[in-house]
């Protein structure tokens, strides 16, 4: 990624499986779902603040 000078943000949930964002796991889903749309807001391919409330 440093070699061709692309962003890579990693994110670890510790314990979850292969999967665990889907929308089964609605609490996982959600947090994946915000640092998501973080990322492409830092990229400027979103301009607003993301959406997804984490209670």
């Amino acid at each position: 990624m440093e070699k061709v000078k692309s962003t890579c943000v990693l994110h670890l949930y510790e314990g979850q499986g292969h999967g665990f964002f889907n929308y089964r796991n609605f609490e996982y889903y959600k947090k994946t779902v915000f640092e998501a749309d973080g990322f492409l807001q830092s990229l400027g391919y979103l301009t607003n603040e993301p959406i997804i409330k984490i209670k």
